[in-house]
């Protein structure tokens, strides 16, 4: 039996991006991050007239474009995005980039907040320097709970190896998965990451998924031999899980059998698991996390201007 939770209007948590950029993917056109970073690092507009004008150049045709901002404080993030001849974005061009003002305004977070999701903070172009800054000024503030979210597992890891877990624990790392070949892949260098407390986010879910019983339950339930620089780390095992079809234009199809699956699994292991939308006939409907959900009322919301 699969406990689903009330439906409501999800407005989720908030979200700063010191790092943007990702490695690039073969799926632009369904990509929710970059289309978040070209909003911010310039204007979305329609244009009803055969031409128009400003400082970055001409673009042309009636249609929505990217009409860069130079009053934007994020407009380096452009440096990270592709456009086409008319000036239009069309996703990430593999590289990434440091935004200094909001590196600094992370000291002033208060709650929970998610951390580089505009991007992937371990993305390939994201050099070590940047990601170790933003993670000492997330350690040098006790008053955020900080969740990650990313598809490079393996940098992650190897980042992280000889991190204290102890001194992350106001960190959530997880690892984006959408068919069993990711999980595959990103699942086992996520238990093998060195981390106070570990999550999945199975969205878009674009395949039926097995999650294996050692990943939910943990090694040493199952009699898995504990080894240095193996098991040993694989506790606690993963503790929260997000599932959810894709949104967006162009949206792919998540069958309920999917979604129900991986629902249960979770639940049978007793991970929390939020089931964040549903395809309902076309139309996606939005649920709300469970009150007992682990990163929720952690700390007072929003941010201390003082």
């Amino acid at each position: 039996m699969v406990n689903w939770p009330g439906r409501c209007h999800n407005k989720g948590v908030p979200q700063i991006a010191p790092v943007v950029g990702c490695g690039g993917c073969e799926e632009s056109e369904h990509c929710w991050a970059w289309r978040q970073v070209a909003r911010q690092a310039g204007r979305l507009m329609r244009i009803d007239v055969p031409e128009i004008k400003d400082n970055y150049g001409v673009y042309q045709e009636a249609d929505l474009r990217i009409i860069p901002d130079p009053c934007s404080p994020y407009v380096e993030a452009r440096e990270v995005l592709t456009f086409d001849e008319n000036g239009k974005a069309t996703g990430w061009n593999g590289q990434s980039r440091l935004i200094p003002s909001r590196l600094a305004k992370m000291a002033k977070c208060r709650g929970v907040w998610a951390l580089c999701l505009h991007g992937d903070l371990f993305a390939p172009g994201a050099k070590d320097e940047w990601i170790d800054a933003v993670l000492k000024a997330a350690i040098l503030n006790n008053k955020a709970t900080w969740i990650v979210l990313t598809k490079q597992a393996k940098r992650m890891r190897d980042f992280l190896q000889d991190a204290n877990p102890g001194g992350l624990g106001a960190f959530w790392f997880g690892v984006s998965v959408s068919t069993q070949a990711d999980a595959d892949e990103r699942i086992p260098l996520l238990l093998d990451t060195s981390t106070a407390h570990r999550w999945l986010s199975v969205e878009p879910l674009l395949s039926s998924i097995t999650l294996k019983p050692e990943w939910l339950y943990g090694a040493e339930e199952h009699g898995i031999a504990r080894t240095v620089g193996g098991c040993v780390k694989w506790t606690p095992p993963i503790e929260a899980c997000i599932v959810g079809a894709e949104s967006g234009k162009g949206r792919r199809s998540c069958a309920p059998e999917w979604m129900a699956r991986v629902v249960r699994q979770c639940q049978d292991a007793g991970v929390a698991v939020w089931i964040k939308q549903v395809d309902v006939a076309g139309k996606l409907e939005h649920y709300q996390p469970p009150e007992s959900w682990p990163w929720k009322n952690k700390t007072e919301k929003g941010s201390d201007d003082e």
